[in-house]
């Protein structure tokens, strides 16, 4: 049979070249985009061959398929919780206030509590700081995508964790007197960390779980619930291995 020539319309061939570009700048990476190119390379190939090809399609899978992709091609967006942070931003302003205001009655004090009192003041300053950065902040702390998860920081770097590394996810909290201060999702990698020093390898020894666990995502400070929050990245999660396997 001869083949057939395959004419792109303009605005199929401009999406062609514009949808690997986007996923190398998200990304960070070209595999996915040389996989994506091989992919649309070897069916326009089929085509031509073999025009009248076709096969019986299962209706109702289809549209499953349909469904969950559409809902994976979505971003998700978390912002930081102004509730919270006013609240903790009230609390460490007090104390910070009152090392100011007693300062001089520290001079009674003996040298051990005086040293406490400061390393408290310190952190309860950094605290106020802390907050007000997280009150004042208009971007997102965390954003999924359909395949990766971006955990932002206001003071440093974002860190870029690709669905295809991940094999699931656990939850974490401290807690104060039986109250909950932190809480904390980790992000379970399919290949473990590598561990460099004793200190690293004796702790493994006690928590194993954390023997794969590169990134978490502090939820506290999220406007979203820790438990609906680890709903949706299981979601979404199992949507990238599923359409990633039927490719």
């Amino acid at each position: 049979m001869a083949k057939r020539k395959i004419i792109w319309t303009l605005k199929a061939n401009t999406e062609r070249k514009e949808i690997p570009e986007y996923w190398i700048l998200r990304n960070k990476s070209k595999n996915f985009s040389i996989k994506l190119n091989a992919l649309i390379t070897d069916t326009v190939q089929l085509l031509s061959e073999l025009s009248n090809i076709s096969r019986k399609a299962d209706l109702k899978m289809a549209e499953e398929r349909k469904i969950l992709k559409n809902n994976s091609m979505k971003e998700v967006h978390f912002y930081s919780n102004k509730i919270k942070s006013s609240i903790l931003l009230v609390i460490s302003g007090l104390f910070t206030f009152s090392f100011v205001y007693f300062y001089d009655g520290l001079k009674h004090k003996n040298m051990f509590n005086v040293i406490v009192l400061h390393l408290a003041f310190l952190l309860f300053l950094f605290g106020v700081v802390y907050c007000l950065l997280l009150l004042l902040r208009r971007k997102p702390l965390l954003t999924i995508t359909p395949t990766q998860i971006i955990i932002y920081n206001v003071l440093k770097k974002a860190d870029y964790v690709n669905f295809e590394d991940i094999s699931g996810f656990f939850v974490t909290n401290t807690t104060h007197r039986g109250i909950k201060t932190t809480e904390h999702i980790n992000i379970v990698m399919k290949n473990p960390k590598q561990i460099k020093t004793s200190l690293s390898k004796t702790l493994l020894k006690f928590f194993p779980q954390f023997s794969h666990v590169r990134y978490s995502i502090q939820t506290d400070i999220l406007n979203v619930k820790t438990s609906s929050l680890l709903i949706l990245l299981k979601k979404k999660l199992k949507a990238y291995q599923k359409i990633n396997t039927n490719i």
